[in-house]
């Protein structure tokens, strides 16, 4: 028995400690990773969210100068879609139907715009200050309305993305 409580105890004693100390100092380093790899995610969600929003943005601001064509305003969009689905997986799922929708108003609000013997319908837009014929002035309103309200759904889920933690 003196051999086992001099020798053989405090060997073990020492082996279990030894083994409890790598386990806990193997949990921190699992910890540490964690939190790394969640960082990087954050960082990297902010960084897709900024340029699907700065996209949106530059589609907006075209609608509103003449700066804009119909084919140009195609492909600004087309790529907002793009960019939206290679990006997917840092997009909530609760947060992609709004996306889609803003991206499908988008091009709605676009056709009707340029729509076919609508030529002038452009140049007024940009304008704002003369007059659409009434029934596609009442259209053009109702779309430009339901981007604005998609618009500002996707603008305050992107600064909640900023200014996550």
């Amino acid at each position: 028995m003196s051999v086992f409580v001099d020798k053989i105890l405090p060997a073990a004693i020492g082996e279990i400690s030894g083994l409890i100390v790598a386990l806990l100092g193997f949990y921190q380093w699992r910890k540490q990773q964690e939190r790394t790899r969640r960082t990087e995610f954050i960082a990297a969600k902010r960084n897709v969210c900024e340029g699907f929003w700065n996209t949106l943005e530059e589609i907006n601001l075209r609608f509103r100068e003449s700066t804009g064509s119909n084919p140009q305003l195609f492909e600004q969009i087309k790529s907002a879609n793009v960019y939206f689905l290679k990006h997917s997986l840092y997009f909530e799922d609760e947060g992609q139907a709004p996306i889609n929708k803003d991206i499908e108003a988008l091009e709605r609000f676009r056709a009707a715009l340029y729509a076919p013997g609508n030529e002038d319908v452009a140049s007024v837009w940009e304008q704002t200050c003369e007059e659409f014929p009434v029934e596609l002035d009442k259209e053009l309103t109702r779309l430009d309305g339901e981007v604005q309200g998609l618009r500002q759904a996707i603008k305050s889920k992107v600064l909640a993305v900023m200014t996550q933690d």
